[in-house]
């Protein structure tokens, strides 16, 4: 987790916010696996910024299915 929360600090623009929101997401429990998928894109693409990483997670890692499941559940 180190070597992740230091890439992640890394990032142009980063900020601890994001830094923190990043590392709580992956500690989600069946969301581990994520942390490599966030890992291997930046180190795809070294230049980019907390904007592009952020928008990585919500398109790439299916970070809205939960929602959109939790979501649908409460109209049932």
């Amino acid at each position: 987790m180190e070597y992740f929360m230091n890439l992640l600090k890394n990032v142009t623009d980063s900020y601890d916010d994001f830094v923190r929101g990043v590392i709580s997401y992956v500690k989600i429990p069946g969301n581990e696996y994520k942390q490599n998928l966030i890992e291997e894109y930046i180190q795809d693409h070294p230049s980019s910024n907390t904007s592009d990483v952020t928008n990585y997670i919500l398109e790439e890692t299916d970070f809205w299915s939960e929602y959109k499941e939790k979501k649908v559940a409460n109209y049932r």
